[in-house]
């Protein structure tokens, strides 16, 4: 009985967090005494799923990821949360460094016609990756077709036009994106990159001291040192 009434407890404080700002690293504590009540919801679980990938816990990630695929979709509704937890699965396999993997169910939920504006910004990244960049800057523009406001989906598309020279459209996706303020840090680091390649070192020493003002996580895809070397290079 008493372990109902904790479980009871938690599941209204997951609820609570549920609809109010509240710092992610807050919420993922109870998320996860929770989950090991098993009452979290498939939208829940892949909450916290996402969470367990941001702070690292791959081998939280994974039993999270196993818990989810026992459960049997039975509605459109659990059809698509389940589809929403392979793309995090993706990121959980990038984590581990099998980025054909990852791409492999990307792909598949790709040519099973998913959709949604977090599958798109995943499916950018690993496809900048996974592939030739020719090949990823068509899907980092199919992306930007299916949701051009989309601050990851407008990195990706940025970042590869970056790589591939094509200055002049970058300025353009990044006019749009740092006009929104974004909240990332690869934002304002590729922006950097693109300043740098612009010569415009001073505007660039700027973008890289906004990019060292955000935390670094575990579904961050630069490194430290790559901020490092770009604050280098910009002097």
């Amino acid at each position: 009985m008493f372990k109902s009434l904790l479980s009871k407890l938690y599941m209204m404080r997951v609820y609570s967090m549920s609809i109010r700002q509240i710092h992610w690293t807050k919420i993922y504590p109870i998320f996860t005494k929770a989950y090991k009540f098993g009452h979290l919801s498939l939208s829940q679980m892949n909450r916290l799923l996402f969470m367990s990938i941001k702070k690292n816990e791959l081998s939280m990630s994974e039993k999270i990821i196993h818990s989810i695929e026992a459960i049997e979709a039975k509605n459109e509704k659990q059809i698509r949360e389940r589809r929403n937890a392979q793309v995090y699965k993706a990121l959980w396999l990038w984590k581990l460094d099998d980025i054909q993997a990852s791409w492999a169910i990307l792909k598949d939920l790709h040519n099973q016609g998913f959709r949604n504006t977090v599958f798109y910004g995943c499916l950018g990244f690993i496809a900048s990756l996974a592939l030739k960049k020719e090949e990823a800057l068509v899907i980092c523009q199919e992306a930007y077709d299916y949701d051009h406001t989309d601050s990851v989906i407008l990195d990706n598309l940025g970042s590869i036009l970056i790589d591939l020279g094509r200055t002049v459209e970058a300025s353009e996706i990044y006019g749009q994106l740092i006009s929104s303020n974004p909240q990332f840090v690869e934002a304002w680091y590729n922006y950097g990159r693109l300043l740098l390649v612009q010569d415009k070192s001073d505007e660039a020493k700027e973008a890289v001291y906004k990019a060292k003002t955000f935390e670094l996580t575990g579904v961050t895809t630069i490194k430290a040192s790559d901020l490092e070397e770009l604050e280098k290079k910009v002097g």
